[in-house]
C-alpha cells in the first residue's frame, strides 16, 4: 500500500474512535461510510494493514490500532491539526480547510512540522478546538518524556487518588507493556477515573470504557493523566 493509503487509513480509524468517545474497536462500515468507498475495498485493505502490524483487525467484529499503527496515526493528526491552525490562523482559509490539510499532511516533513509547530507558537488545539496531539504521546522506557511539553495539570497515574478523574495524556514503557495496556484499551485521551487504591503499594483500580482495571503501581508510573 502507498504510504499516504496507509496514513489516511490509521488516521481515519483514530478519528472514528476519537468520535464514538475513544472506543477501542471501529467497524469496517463506519470507515466505509467515512471514506466514502465500498466496504469490500475497507476490507482489502485493513487486511493488508493487519499483515504490516499497523491494526488487530477480525472480520465482523472490528479493527484496533496497534501501538506501531497508533504511533502513525498520532503523527499524521498532529501534522494534519498544525496545518489547519496555519491555513485558518496564517493564511486566513476557512472554507476547505480540513480538505487542504488532509492533502497537505502526508508531505509534511518531521523537521518541518516541529518548525511549523514553532513558528505557530506551539498550539494546544487545532481551529475546530480538538487537541493536537504531542509527537511523544506513546514513547519507549529510553525515551524521555518532554518535561517543557508537560503542565501542572498533567501528573503520574499513580500520584492520583480515589475519587479523582482525568484523561491518559502520554504512555511511557517497554514493547510489550504498551501493547498490553493499548489491547485494554488505554490510549491517549481516554478518560479514566480512579476507584480504589490497594494498600501496601498494591494495584490501583480505575473505571475505563465502563470497565474495572487493575493497574500495578509500577506500569501506573509510566501513564501520565491530564487532570
Amino acid at each position: 500500500m502507498p504510504k499516504e493509503e496507509i496514513e489516511e487509513y490509521l488516521e481515519t480509524i483514530y478519528d472514528l474512535s476519537e468520535e464514538l468517545g475513544n472506543k477501542k474497536t471501529v467497524k469496517t462500515n463506519q470507515i466505509a461510510d467515512f471514506l466514502k468507498i465500498s466496504a469490500a475495498s475497507v476490507t482489502e485493505a485493513l487486511q493488508r494493514l493487519r499483515e504490516n502490524g499497523f491494526v488487530e483487525y477480525e472480520p465482523y467484529k472490528g479493527v484496533s490500532l496497534t501501538k506501531k499503527g497508533l504511533q502513525i496515526a498520532l503523527k499524521i493528526k498532529r501534522k494534519h491539526r498544525l496545518l489547519e491552525c496555519f491555513l485558518h490562523d496564517v493564511l486566513k482559509i476557512r472554507k476547505g480547510m480540513h480538505e487542504q490539510a488532509c492533502k497537505m499532511e502526508h508531505y509534511l516533513s518531521d523537521n518541518a512540522e516541529k518548525a511549523l509547530s514553532k513558528f505557530l507558537g506551539n498550539p494546544k488545539k487545532c481551529p475546530d478546538g480538538k487537541e493536537i496531539p504531542l509527537s511523544n504521546r506513546l514513547t519507549s522506557k529510553k525515551q524521555t518524556t518532554n518535561e517543557k511539553e508537560l503542565s501542572k495539570d498533567i501528573i503520574r497515574l499513580n500520584s492520583l487518588k480515589k475519587g479523582d478523574k482525568g484523561k491518559i495524556f502520554a504512555i511511557k514503557g517497554n514493547e510489550k507493556a504498551m501493547q498490553r495496556l493499548s489491547d485494554l484499551g488505554l490510549l491517549p485521551n481516554t478518560k479514566i477515573s480512579i476507584i480504589a487504591e490497594a494498600p501496601l503499594k498494591g494495584p490501583i483500580k480505575i473505571l475505563v470504557r465502563g470497565s474495572h482495571l487493575a493497574i500495578s503501581r509500577e506500569i501506573a508510573n509510566d501513564i501520565y493523566i491530564e487532570i
